[in-house]
C-alpha cells in the first residue's frame, strides 16, 4: 500500500494506491490512475493494474500530520 496525493492543484488530497504487477502481452501500456475525491486521471505506463482507494479522515489526517512533521528541520 502506498498514499499519493492528488497532482490535481485545486484538490491535493492523499488517497491510497494498491499496485498490482502483471504480466501484461503487450508491454507496458498506459493506465489511468484516478483520484477518488476529484476524478483527476494521471496515466503511468506500466504493465501493473493499480486500485485507488479513498482514505478515512482519521488516515487523511494522521497522513498530513506525518507529512508535516517530516517537513520540519
Amino acid at each position: 500500500m502506498k498514499v499519493q496525493r492528488c497532482t490535481n492543484d485545486t484538490c491535493r488530497r492523499p488517497f491510497q494506491i494498491n499496485e498490482f504487477a502483471g504480466r501484461k502481452p503487450h508491454g507496458d501500456l498506459p493506465e489511468a490512475i484516478v483520484c477518488p475525491h476529484c476524478g483527476h486521471q494521471e496515466t503511468r505506463w506500466s504493465d501493473s493494474v493499480f486500485l485507488v482507494h479513498a482514505l478515512s479522515a482519521e488516515q487523511e489526517a494522521a497522513f498530513d500530520d506525518d507529512k508535516d512533521a517530516s517537513q520540519v528541520g
